[in-house]
């Protein structure tokens, strides 16, 4: 295992530009050329704020003796005034060479290196945000054109529950921008989705009626019944009564309305799996009364779920063919576009493309920084990894690995980010993980309530053991 190479679970204020930069220094310091590091981040002002950090650090070492000592007591290098001003001036000389800027940037160069092979079209440019969107527009447009109305109508109606007054146009469109990257993430068969509930028989229906009329309440201490088991039980009374009621066993809309009954009172208590509601236990007619009512919420919602699931399969099937099209025609392509080309090309030629693509982006990168990992998308990774995994490997510490990273700051879901590849990183890469807690931005009571909200959280989408404690320094 390569030595040099460390990642960072770094909290919010704690240092993790410094940690970055740190290492960009050390290895300047060390003797490596600049053009071989590559520092990437998600935005070009991040981008910027790491290299005036890099060049401001070595401008205070370069200004006087206490700032060299400083830095080299940071850097753990004894190089001196003398050395920093050496440095600072072959940097800036050469600062268009600097390799510090955003992981599109860095996907765009690979691509116009493996051109032929990523099968982009010839010429290809990047789209601006305003051509993009009428590239979009179109595809969506050819794709509404390509299928029939009840296609789109079905996955149209649970967005405006049946209301189509807004237009349909727009309405896909902007469920093409926030879930077209599932799409191309997902496997066919996972469109399949979910397996459709039986519905209840009739004689199942009135039994239910039945046991729901039977239902005791709990009383209070002067006898009188507990107001909030009474009033939800008047509500189940009515839900169970209701007109036409047995004929409705695979009705959407009788599922929606049980659906609405789960999420409140004694069925939502149940259904966390708590033994008691409003102070009193709740017992086994109750349990098995909301037993059945989720079995009728999930006759209902199923069948519907899989019929618009299966519609908007074809839909976004329609609306790749036509992107595509696009892309080759128009030879505009977005980030996402150079992102999957070279995920995809990969996958699709196996381990010995996956190779080429290391050994092309070996020959010019020797140690690799990322930074804010939390925002790196499946498809980012799947361009990376080869890379990284080539860096680890190396034992002769000329090359290295650096990451950092906090699961509680991704903010990019809108690009598929997907935070759990730096949950899972450490053991995947098998590294060490470094925790920076000791936050020099925000108080202890603000830290406090991070801690309070963020410990719930993250053991619900199981982070919780990829962050300490915060700390005020």
């Amino acid at each position: 295992m390569n030595g040099r190479s460390r990642l960072f679970l770094a909290s919010a204020g704690s240092g993790k530009t410094f940690q970055l930069t740190t290492h960009y220094l050390q290895l300047v310091c060390d003797g490596v050329r600049h053009e071989e590091v590559l520092a990437t981040t998600f935005t070009r002002k991040a981008a910027g704020e790491i290299l005036a950090r890099i060049l401001s650090r070595l401008a205070a070492g370069a200004a006087s003796e206490s700032g060299a000592r400083e830095l080299d007591l940071q850097l753990q290098r004894k190089v001196g005034q003398r050395g920093y001003l050496r440095h600072l001036g072959e940097l800036t000389r050469h600062i268009e060479g600097f390799r510090v800027g955003t992981l599109d940037a860095f996907f765009v160069e690979l691509a116009q290196a493996l051109a032929a092979e990523v099968g982009l079209p010839p010429d290809w440019r990047i789209a601006d945000e305003v051509d993009a969107e009428r590239g979009r527009d179109a595809a969506v447009a050819a794709a509404l054109a390509a299928r029939e109305r009840g296609e789109w109508s079905v996955l149209l109606r649970d967005l405006e529950r049946g209301d189509l007054a807004r237009g349909v146009h727009s309405q896909l469109a902007a469920v093409v921008r926030e879930a077209y990257a599932l799409f191309k993430d997902s496997a066919p068969e996972a469109w399949d989705n979910p397996e459709i509930v039986a519905p209840p028989t009739p004689e199942e229906l009135d039994a239910f009626a039945h046991a729901v009329a039977r239902l005791d309440v709990p009383l209070t201490k002067s006898r009188t019944p507990v107001s909030y088991w009474e009033k939800y039980k008047t509500k189940l009374v009515a839900f169970s009564t209701q007109s036409a009621f047995r004929e409705r066993a695979g009705d959407p809309k009788l599922g929606r309305e049980g659906l609405g009954l789960c999420s409140s009172g004694v069925a939502a208590s149940v259904i966390a799996g708590e033994e008691r509601f409003s102070s009193h236990p709740i017992d086994d007619d109750w349990i098995d009364v909301v037993r059945f009512l989720v079995r009728l919420v999930s006759a209902g919602l199923t069948r519907v779920l899989a019929e618009h699931n299966r519609a908007a399969r074809r839909i976004f099937e329609a609306y790749d063919e036509f992107h595509r099209a696009q892309v080759a025609q128009r030879r505009r392509v977005t980030f996402d576009d150079v992102a999957r080309a070279l995920a995809g090309r990969a996958g699709e030629s196996g381990a010995d493309f996956r190779l080429e693509l290391a050994l092309r982006m070996d020959a010019s990168v020797s140690h690799l920084l990322l930074d804010e990992f939390q925002d790196t998308s499946p498809v980012q990774w799947a361009v990376l990894r080869p890379l990284v995994e080539e860096l680890l490997a190396d034992g002769t510490d000329t090359r290295s690995f650096l990451c950092v990273g906090d699961v509680k700051q991704s903010i990019y879901g809108w690009r598929s980010a997907e935070p759990q590849l730096l949950a899972g990183l450490a053991q995947r890469l098998s590294l060490t993980p470094e925790r920076l807690d000791r936050s020099f931005r925000s108080s202890q009571v603000i830290l406090d309530g991070v801690n309070t909200v963020f410990t719930g959280i993250g053991r619900y989408l199981g982070f919780a053991g990829d962050h300490g404690a915060l700390k005020a320094a």
